[in-house]
């Protein structure tokens, strides 16, 4: 295999981080499978000491290829997608200060980014609540997995994305 289009990449002295992840999916169980692989590549680019800017442009990367297959991005397609039991793995800024807010209904899956379209979903009485805290219920009460992102500066809005399972 020729790799010389490398050596630009290992004639600079840095800070940088490369990542190679087979997130190909040819199985059933292959959206999760990708997902578990990008955690633990993650987990060891962080361990040796990729910079916080570096592992969130790598999650964008990953993100929005997993996004193209089975994901969704944002809030109102994440609520959706929660209300709907489809999240397989939440992927969430940590940001506990973010103002973000979404409706929710008396069960935990029952979320939707506006009062009317959780009533057009069947809550009569729809509630405010914090955005993470309502997603975190939703998923966990449909046995998602949660994968909180560290923030690097606060943020007006609440980063949110998920992987789906269907």
């Amino acid at each position: 295999m020729d790799l010389t289009f490398l050596k630009p990449l290992y004639a600079g002295s840095g800070p940088f981080s490369s990542l190679y992840l087979d997130l190909t999916r040819t199985t059933e169980d292959a959206a999760k499978a990708a997902e578990l692989r990008w955690r633990a590549r993650r987990g060891e680019l962080a361990a040796q000491g990729a910079p916080d800017g570096d592992l969130r442009a790598l999650e964008a990367v990953v993100a929005e290829d997993l996004r193209d297959r089975r994901a969704v991005a944002g809030l109102p397609a994440t609520a959706e997608a929660a209300f709907g039991g489809r999240v397989e793995s939440l992927l969430l800024d940590e940001d506990p200060a973010a103002p973000t807010r979404l409706w929710v209904g008396p069960r935990p899956h029952e979320i939707a980014a506006t009062p009317e379209r959780l009533r057009e979903l069947g809550v009569a009485e729809p509630a405010e609540d914090r955005a993470d805290a309502a997603l975190i219920r939703a998923v966990a009460a449909t046995d998602g997995d949660l994968t909180i992102i560290p923030a690097i500066t606060p943020q007006a809005e609440l980063g949110v994305g998920a992987v789906l399972r269907y």
